[in-house]
């Protein structure tokens, strides 16, 4: 399916409402601005095609959106942007549910029960304090993936800069390669990321993604059936 004029009634997708807490706290507004939309150009090239039928983009003050199709990348997706935005906090609200409007390219055009449900979690993510809350996997799974996030967001929380650096750095790489890119022994990486808990982290962000990948399929499956 192409990105504009095509009814997206039979599909479910994941739209994703994140929002900055303490934005007028901020002492460089313009400058963390310039960061959040560095990051997310870089998150729109990585995932653009049929993986994000639309793009990540600001839609209102400190908030911004995108719609995502596998619901696993969102994992990657809350993970990039708290490690390159840290120390700022962010919420994120997810609604895995059918768009009321054609599917097009501009974020700020879709509506729908998805976005609906990605409202809510937002506004519930903040009350509450947590990372991210999720809607529309079912009740017994949307308490199942919130309380997952609930958990990798307290391991995170405690990050320090040089935490969040080395653990941004080591996702997918050997320690040893880390070090030599900061020109740091291979122990400091070591300790490092053994007192940010990082491997608990990484951990927790794998079985995440094979579980959220999962409602995925099912729905293609549910969908080739109804056809």
């Amino acid at each position: 399916m192409g990105k504009s004029g095509h009814s997206a009634e039979s599909r479910r997708f994941l739209a994703v409402i994140a929002d900055v807490q303490g934005s007028r706290d901020i002492p460089d507004r313009a400058a963390f601005q310039r960061r959040l939309l560095r990051t997310l150009k870089r998150l729109n090239r990585r995932f653009r095609g049929e993986r994000l039928p639309a793009d990540f983009r600001v839609t209102a003050g400190d908030e911004f959106q995108g719609l995502l199709t596998n619901p696993a990348d969102l994992v990657d997706v809350t993970a990039e942007l708290a490690d390159e935005l840290h120390p700022v906090r962010l919420v994120f609200g997810a609604g895995w549910g059918h768009l009321a409007t054609d599917l097009v390219a501009d974020v700020a055009a879709l509506d729908g029960p998805c976005f609906h449900a990605a409202r809510r979690s937002v506004s519930e993510a903040a009350r509450r304090g947590r990372w991210v809350q999720v809607e529309g996997f079912g009740d017994v799974e949307d308490e199942a993936v919130s309380a997952f996030f609930l958990l990798i967001g307290a391991l995170r929380e405690g990050w320090t800069a040089t935490q969040t650096k080395y653990a941004r750095a080591a996702r997918g790489r050997l320690q040893k390669d880390v070090a030599e890119q900061f020109g740091v022994s291979p122990s400091v990486i070591s300790e490092s990321l053994k007192s940010a808990r990082f491997d608990a982290v990484a951990t927790g962000e794998r079985a995440l993604r094979r579980l959220m990948a999962q409602f995925a399929g099912m729905a293609e499956s549910a969908r080739a059936s109804a056809e």
